[in-house]
């Protein structure tokens, strides 16, 4: 689904559940800084019920996400993709193989999380030799 035509469908809802994105801006930031140290307390997407509404197999897709394990399943954005965080990589393998992933049309990625500590050690290790040691955001020490 592209996005024009979600956020149509949306504002077609929206006309009959004015009160579905009511939440202030200020909500937002303090809802937003939850999740990233909860995951699973994640609120829905709002996009999911029109795009789902549309392509019912996406939803079936979450289901399936979901009775495989994962602790949360969601779409992301607008309809672009959906994700799964599992507990473990066999989990995700199962999850994988449940999906029918191998010659099937769905596509899925690995991914793994990382905090900030390990995103900053990464970055490091990669540039060493090419930035100023102690500094963040990495500053090449070529460039005066």
């Amino acid at each position: 689904m592209n996005t024009a035509q979600a956020f149509r469908d949306l504002s077609r809802r929206l006309e009959h559940y004015p009160g579905l994105t009511t939440e202030s801006q200020q909500n937002k930031i303090f809802s937003f800084q939850a999740h990233t140290w909860d995951p699973t307390s994640l609120a829905a997407n709002d996009f999911e019920a029109v795009v789902f509404e549309r392509h019912r197999a996406l939803g079936v897709l979450k289901k399936r996400l979901v009775r495989a394990g994962a602790a949360v399943a969601m779409m992301t954005g607008s309809g672009s993709a959906l994700f799964g965080l599992f507990a473990d990589r066999a989990g995700v393998s199962r999850a994988l193989e449940s999906l029918g992933v191998r010659g099937g049309e769905v596509r899925a990625f690995r991914i793994s999380l990382v905090s900030r500590v390990r995103y900053r050690s990464m970055w490091r290790r990669a540039l060493q030799g090419h930035i100023k040691p102690n500094i963040w955001p990495p500053q090449s020490r070529y460039f005066s």
